[in-house]
């Protein structure tokens, strides 16, 4: 009989679940549209580009950004919910990385921006306004590039800019 000791039982059981809870992450991403999306500061400068994924359906909003560690820099999530405007709160339990919170009408344009939300965060985030997408980028992010309220954000799911 093979004897293990608890301290090597614990460890190949604490690999194995990290194993899981990673591979559980990738498969969602992996099912993910990835997209470009432009934000249009101001009619001076370049638009800011972001590769965002988009999420669509209930399992894909329900998740998320959760377990992630990392965000590039020009990467985010769309969190698209149809045309349809409705008050939206979010939350950053489970989720790793501060982010920033930009709430859209179904034109694109951002009405609210929380600022870096922290790290698993269970307060409630409001989008303040009726929206019907939300667009979550590394915390700091906005304010680094001059992105405010009032700017536009430009996707084929507002129907400001050709499908891709």
């Amino acid at each position: 009989m093979i004897q293990i000791s608890k301290y090597s039982f614990c460890s190949v059981l604490f690999l194995v679940l990290m194993f899981v809870v990673m591979a559980s992450g990738t498969a969602i991403s992996a099912e993910m549209l990835q997209e470009e999306l432009l934000i249009k500061c101001n009619e001076e400068d370049a638009p800011v580009v972001f590769n965002v994924e988009i999420a669509e359906t209930p399992r894909q909003q329900e998740r998320g950004l959760m377990y992630r560690s990392y965000l590039a820099q020009d990467a985010g999530m769309l969190f698209y919910f149809g045309r349809k405007e409705e008050m939206r709160v979010f939350w950053m339990k489970n989720t790793f990385i501060p982010l920033d919170i930009l709430f859209l009408s179904k034109d694109g344009t951002i009405h609210h921006i929380h600022h870096m939300a922290k790290p698993q965060d269970e307060m409630f985030v409001s989008s303040k306004h009726p929206s019907s997408a939300i667009l979550e980028i590394n915390g700091g992010f906005a304010v680094k590039h001059g992105i405010e309220v009032g700017d536009q954000v430009l996707h084929s799911k507002f129907r400001n800019i050709l499908a891709q």
